[in-house]
């Protein structure tokens, strides 16, 4: 159940995470001229964990045993496009002042675990632990302060 709930949090951090353009402004001042002001500070945290360890077979005698774990995989892929301008379809301004201000902040942690399974008692016959693999992975790709004008 703990699981469950780490892997829905960690989702609903990845879903967050994605930040699209925090300020835009255009004051039609009898002007010819255009000014867009973007501000934005993202921070993500984003903690994702796969764990089948932590398995055990024990007591005072243990004849034979078996441990068999599946695969722990963990991933997080965050994604963040951040003041994004584009000025396009219209040669109708004197002057294009874009002012862009962010700040980026990632913390991503990624673990995958199969580990600290064992058989262990005062006198043990026999005995198998079989794990499968540990893979993870994290994607992390910021886009800040893209400015596009003209055709």
């Amino acid at each position: 159940m703990v699981k469950k709930l780490i892997a829905a949090g960690a989702g609903a951090l990845m879903l967050a995470s994605v930040a699209t353009p925090a300020f835009a402004w255009h004051w039609w001042g009898g002007s010819d001229d255009l000014t867009v002001s973007n501000h934005a500070w993202v921070k993500n945290t984003v903690i994702t964990t796969a764990d089948t360890g932590d398995n055990s077979i024990h007591g005072k005698y243990v004849f034979g045993g078996d441990i068999d774990t599946g695969d722990a995989l963990a991933g997080a892929d965050v994604l963040n496009q951040v003041n994004y301008t584009e000025v396009a379809g219209c040669d109708c301004f004197d002057d294009v002042t874009i002012r862009n201000r962010a700040g980026v902040r990632n913390f991503v942690y990624t673990s995958a675990d199969t580990g600290d399974n064992s058989i262990h008692g005062k006198l043990v016959f026999g005995g198998d632990i079989d794990t499968g693999d540990a893979l993870a992975g994290a994607f992390v790709t910021n886009v800040v302060n893209t400015n596009i004008v003209g055709e």
